[in-house]
């Protein structure tokens, strides 16, 4: 059985114009940037860092990880 994957949740701030990260499963996760590509180098850097300073359980070399993409449906947007 594999290990169960980090969950990273993302989602767009427009009034700051930027992407956010943040998780639940590795505390102190908050990453910002202006592009998704930027995000997803940026998230898993500090989580590197942050599950060695945690010292986060995991097995082998490789942790799964889920970037989920929070959004809203907007009705007024598809009328």
């Amino acid at each position: 059985m594999s290990e169960a994957p980090i969950v990273v949740k993302v989602g767009w701030d427009g009034g700051a114009g930027v992407w956010v990260a943040t998780s639940d499963d590795v505390r102190g996760l908050a990453v910002e940037a202006d592009d998704f590509a930027k995000l997803n180098e940026k998230v898993k850097l500090a989580l590197y860092d942050l599950i060695e300073l945690n010292g986060f359980p995991h097995k082998g070399d490789e942790i799964p990880l889920n970037l989920v993409k929070e959004d809203t449906l907007s009705f007024a947007e598809c009328a």
